[in-house]
């Protein structure tokens, strides 16, 4: 920070700051596409894209969790149920 000098010599100088912390789980856009390489690249990438129609809007898929989760969509089924899809492909 710069010195900042105090308005009259019977005044302090407070300088506060702010820490802001995400607590909510690192999400990522699940799934892949095969490049023209034969390749296949995630779409958790800059120039990856996951998006589904809701009947108005294309709207971004994001989730968490894959593999394990079962409470944050989009979802693919295996052998024991339902799944939050994983993060796959080349980033």
């Amino acid at each position: 920070f710069e010195h900042i000098p105090p308005p009259t010599t019977y005044a302090d100088i407070l300088l506060l700051g702010v820490e802001l912390q995400n607590i909510l789980p690192r999400d990522y856009r699940p799934g892949a596409v095969v490049g023209d390489d034969g390749e296949w690249y995630s779409h958790n990438r800059s120039a990856g894209t996951a998006m589904i129609f809701d009947g108005q809007n294309w709207v971004e898929m994001r989730t968490a969790d894959g593999g394990v989760g079962t409470d944050n969509p989009p979802m693919i089924y295996s052998g024991d149920g339902w799944k939050n899809m994983r993060k796959i492909g080349k980033e």
